[in-house]
């Protein structure tokens, strides 16, 4: 990707195999980051989408709620929704919503594009931990 300054991977690892992939962000030097969700699996799915000091902000804030939400009942046996960020841009297969949400012990992280795919990952709270800290971290600097 053009513009690129930064990237780090996330790997989530799984006992089942569609649920195996990573988590990719970029830094832009807009200071945008771009927020991929990259299943491992044979037939896996790749979405990736753009995200302003606004919306990075928004997702951090749903992360952590995430974080406390697990912190405070870790058997949640139905899937929770925490929060969704909408994406909007003037070309349509930029556009789409990130979606947070909490299952058991993890965070459910899905990047549904309005024109393409919508891969989730489920983070245990390390994982998130990380993201939390890699999309504060660009974000404030």
């Amino acid at each position: 990707m053009s513009g690129e300054i930064m990237k780090k991977e996330i790997n989530v690892d799984s006992n089942v195999e569609e649920q195996k992939g990573k988590v990719i962000i970029n830094l832009l030097e807009s200071k945008n980051i771009e927020l991929c969700i990259a299943l491992s699996s044979k037939y896996g799915m790749k979405a990736g989408i753009k995200l302003n000091s606004h919306q990075i902000q928004q997702l951090v804030t749903s992360l952590e709620k995430s974080l406390e939400m697990l912190e405070s009942n870790e058997n949640n046996l139905e899937r929770i929704g925490v929060d969704i960020v909408n994406i909007d841009s003037e070309y349509p297969h930029e556009e789409g919503i990130i979606i947070v949400s909490v299952y058991q012990d993890t965070v459910i992280l899905c990047v549904s594009l309005t024109q393409g795919g919508d891969p989730e990952l489920q983070l245990n709270k390390e994982r998130c931990r990380d993201l939390i800290k890699t999309l504060a971290d660009w974000h404030n600097s």
